[in-house]
């Protein structure tokens, strides 16, 4: 089984706002559920919505936050949710659907 699509853009976005983007770290947000041994649902991630990457600029301490689509694809309601509460807190929240567009956002004042 080969690597999904969404998940070699977002390999490609990793590398390239490392490489593009100084002083921003970004980092991989695993969300779901899954059984445990007990036949327990368990949870995990930071909450329902919550972006693909997320991490922080250095420059001026804004929260980043990106959403991986495949292009022509679009953003879950719960997805919508969580940009908009990144945004009223202060941060920096999109959906991207290409490397280029990744990097501009990273980049942006």
């Amino acid at each position: 089984m080969g690597v999904q699509k969404e998940t070699a853009l977002q390999n490609q976005i990793r590398l390239a706002v490392s490489k593009w983007c100084p002083g921003v770290t970004l980092f991989r947000n695993h969300c779901g559920a899954l059984l445990d041994n007990r036949n327990r649902m368990v949870r995990f991630g930071l909450a329902p919505g919550s972006a693909d990457l997320i991490g922080i600029r250095r420059k001026d301490g804004k929260f980043i936050s990106i959403e991986i689509k495949l292009p022509g694809e679009k953003p879950r309601a719960d997805q919508i949710n969580w940009m908009r509460k990144i945004e009223d807190w202060g941060g920096l929240a999109t959906v991207v659907t290409s490397v280029e567009q990744a990097v501009k956002f990273c980049n942006q004042d």
